[in-house]
């Protein structure tokens, strides 16, 4: 017997009324039906915890996944927190970087450099170090931000620092033009030069 509110029954409709009647038939459905999704959910749940147990330790895509490839995510995240801002850009932007920030290193603020002209820096003749694709030291706008507060001057370039050349960068061993009292047996790939 189905319990009313005084008691915690529910009366079961009266009356000849089909609405009503089948309005309780479809909350007991319902009810049933709700249990029986809840163990349904639950199975699936049990069956993919098992699957996935099994891909972990069967699997040595996923043993690598969980056991090398995230812990040393970590690692690593921590060695990227200690390095440098220069460091950073060496390690993305490559040796144009690098170049860049020994030009700011081994010269005053002051100082007025001649850089060769983008083609120079670019070639990759007797493997040439600069990237091909990017030209970043080739290009004076980028390069400047690297050197400021340092001036630079392309070869083949109208400036108004043009007369005022303090330094000469040597690219793939152009520069060395402008420098006749460097030996010959001293000349290098990659350097700079008080004029």
């Amino acid at each position: 017997m189905a319990k009313d509110k005084n008691r915690g029954y529910k009366k079961k409709p009266k009356g000849n009324n089909k609405t009503e009647q089948s309005t309780y038939k479809a909350k007991k459905t319902n009810k049933r039906f709700a249990y029986w999704r809840l163990l349904v959910n639950i199975g699936y749940l049990v069956f993919s915890g098992i699957l996935f147990y099994c891909m972990i330790t069967y699997n040595p895509g996923y043993d690598w996944l969980f056991n090398s490839l995230i812990k040393n995510t970590y690692k690593s995240k921590e060695q990227v927190l200690t390095i440098t801002t220069d460091q950073k850009l060496e390690s993305k932007l490559g040796f144009d970087a690098k170049y860049l920030l020994f030009l700011k290193s081994k010269t005053p603020e002051e100082a007025i450099i001649l850089m060769p002209p983008p083609e120079i820096i670019t070639r990759k003749r007797d493997g040439g170090l600069f990237s091909n694709d990017s030209a970043y030291a080739g290009n004076l706008y980028w390069a400047s931000y690297f050197v400021y507060p340092r001036k630079l001057v392309y070869e083949g370039n109208e400036s108004i620092y043009s007369d005022q050349i303090t330094h000469v960068a040597i690219i793939n061993k152009w520069g060395y033009q402008y420098a006749p009292n460097v030996p010959e047996d001293q000349h290098q790939e990659y350097s700079v030069i008080n004029l």
